[in-house]
């Protein structure tokens, strides 16, 4: 039996690999061989490659298109297309599939513009909407669409951009199947 979380193995081998798995803060056998982070699992280390090395998405969503590095990111994704909404705003009552978008609908309650641009008079209340503006005066384009690689300054100015290529691509389909 584990004295850290008393769950009961039935061989002496197996409690020995859980407690230095689990339990062992210094026990990290696999290390990525990119950016030297070091994982318990190896299962997490290749988790870790694909997701933020190789920038991987294998998870795909059957409504939408949008690929996605876990099953998990998928899963949260699919709560965007109907899924249980079960975090209500205690203001206004509108419901949400995940905490993180409520917490990002509360800023719509809060009025003060705190983001001011330094090159022109605009200000901004959220974040996110400062970062893509700056970006009109800089001229940055970080996002990249995944079928045509034409760069975007915004996510979602690119996700409305690769839904044209889905489109065409489903029209095609189509085609195909008469």
């Amino acid at each position: 039996m584990c004295k850290y979380c008393s769950k009961i193995y039935p061989s002496k081998g197996g409690w020995r690999y859980h407690v230095r798995t689990t339990h062992d803060e210094n026990y990290r056998p696999f290390p990525c061989e990119i950016c030297r982070k070091l994982f318990k699992v190896k299962k997490n280390l290749q988790y870790h490659e694909n997701s933020v090395h190789r920038r991987l998405k294998l998870h795909l969503c059957d409504l939408c298109g949008k690929r996605f590095a876990s099953k998990h990111g998928l899963k949260i994704h699919k709560i965007c297309h109907g899924g249980e909404k079960n975090h209500p705003c205690d203001e206004c009552g509108a419901k949400f599939g995940t905490r993180g978008k409520l917490n990002s609908h509360k800023s719509v309650h809060d009025d003060r513009k705190r983001f001011m641009c330094h090159v022109c008079p605009r200000k901004f209340r959220l974040k996110k909407d400062f970062d893509i503006h700056v970006r009109t005066h800089t001229g940055e384009k970080p996002f990249k669409c995944s079928t045509c690689h034409k760069y975007f300054s915004s996510s979602t100015h690119v996700k409305k951009h690769e839904n044209i290529h889905l489109k065409k691509k489903k029209k095609m389909e189509k085609r195909e199947e008469k």
